[in-house]
């Protein structure tokens, strides 16, 4: 079996939105992820559901809020690297980059700095975008 897509379907659930399904061989590859509606709108939690034989059954949405700021403190921040996580008050660690501080210059962060950003899904989990360190 090879590692590769063999399929991919959209749902088209509003203007642009799209959800996306991949399909590997005879396997379904059942997930869930947000879909942004245009503008300020809400967001979409999207949950996909697959029977035994990896047969698409469903895709059910539940209404959330839109994206909201969050604050948490630095766990750890590798300056050579440029990486980090900061504790989030919702028990998980989320992935920092150096990329994603919004500050001009030399962009870093300290152990135990309180910061505010925005949670986005990363390739590997969590992850923090426009990173803001408060006073």
């Amino acid at each position: 079996m090879t590692d590769a897509v063999t399929r991919v379907t959209f749902a088209l659930l509003t203007y642009k939105p799209l959800l996306a399904n991949a399909v590997q061989g005879r396997h379904y590859l059942q997930g869930q992820g947000y879909v942004w509606t245009q503008g300020a709108g809400n967001v979409r939690r999207a949950r996909t559901v697959s029977d035994r034989h990896g047969r698409q059954n469903s895709i059910s949405f539940r209404e959330e809020s839109p994206m909201s700021r969050t604050t948490g403190k630095v766990k750890w921040f590798n300056n050579s690297k440029g990486y980090g996580f900061i504790e989030n008050p919702g028990g998980h660690d989320v992935f920092v980059h150096y990329s994603a501080i919004k500050e001009d210059g030399y962009k870093s962060l300290s152990e135990g700095q309180i910061v505010e950003y925005e949670i986005v899904n990363g390739p590997k989990g969590p992850q923090a975008e426009n990173v803001v360190k408060t006073a």
